[in-house]
């Protein structure tokens, strides 16, 4: 149901039990507005791609001299994501994204489908659906029979985590970094992913292309970080050898690019035998970038 209703000095548009298109909001475009408008929700759908992605939504936006507002949602299962809109210069929107629940909310946005449990907070500023940049943080998040992962893994030759991953999955307690989404260019800036088994340092990008997408992933992967970090611990030895965070002292230069639904994986195992300082003359950068 829906209700508009014009008050002398702000406009409201009251929806109820209704459900919303993703494609729809995107198309969306703020115009600036002689008096505040209003937007109430409550059991409100969000729907992408013909599927339902979040459910029971309530909240309130004030659209005036900028975007602000809440947004929370609940599930079934009792975890809550919630959405708070501040508006910033230059006509641009912050926007603080919270879940309890990293996995399930990768999972339903349909942005990461391997990931379980963990808690998530992004933050970026929004200016246009073709210009965003942020920040994100994932704590406590498993990661289960993931198959770019898994060849990782498998090229690495790190005996015993492709158990972990098919089964119980991976943990890694922090998860971190920067993005920018420009275009149809979705860009990862000093990614770092640590746990007890490994640890990862990611920056690449990925370019939307209707179905045939193409991803260029790379970094370092460092086996059995936990005593990795034992050995950067120590003052002057651990600066040379332990390297940058997500880094260890042994750790092999990786690469990922293709097509997102199967690219292709590259290691150097060369590189695992160099200190975590000097190891980034065996990455696997071409020249040309």
């Amino acid at each position: 149901t829906a209700e508009y209703i014009n008050f002398s000095d702000h406009k409201e548009f009251n929806l109820k039990n209704s459900i919303v298109d993703l494609a729809y909001l995107k198309k969306l475009k703020i115009r600036k507005r002689k008096k505040p408008l209003d937007i109430i929700f409550s059991k409100l759908a969000l729907k992408s791609n013909g599927k339902i992605i979040m459910e029971d939504i309530r909240g309130e936006i004030r659209v005036f001299n900028g975007v602000r507002g809440y947004a929370r949602s609940a599930n079934s299962k009792g975890n809550e994501t919630t959405f708070t809109f501040t508006p910033k210069k230059s006509k641009q929107t912050e926007v603080l994204i919270l879940s309890k629940n990293a996995g399930n909310f990768l999972r339903s946005s349909q942005f990461y489908e391997n990931g379980y449990g963990g808690r998530i907070k992004i933050r970026f500023l929004y200016r246009n659906k073709e210009n965003m940049e942020g920040e994100f943080e994932i704590d406590d998040f498993r990661v289960r029979k993931a198959p770019v992962l898994a060849q990782l893994i498998s090229a690495a030759s790190i005996i015993g985590l492709l158990d972990s991953l098919n089964g119980i999955g991976l943990l890694f307690t922090k998860i971190e970094g920067k993005f920018s989404f420009k275009g149809n260019k979705l860009e990862l800036i000093g990614g770092v992913a640590t746990g007890p088994s490994i640890g990862l340092t990611m920056a690449g990008f990925e370019k939307y292309d209707a179905g045939n997408n193409q991803v260029k992933v790379e970094g370092l992967i460092s086996p059995i970080y936990l005593i990795n970090g034992v050995v950067k611990s120590i003052p002057i030895i651990g600066k040379v050898l332990g390297g940058e965070r997500g880094e260890g002292v042994f750790g092999m230069a990786y690469k990922v690019e293709g097509n997102s639904k199967k690219p292709s994986v590259f290691v150097n195992p060369v590189s695992i035998i160099t200190p975590g300082a000097f190891r980034n003359i065996f990455k696997l950068n071409d020249k040309e970038e």
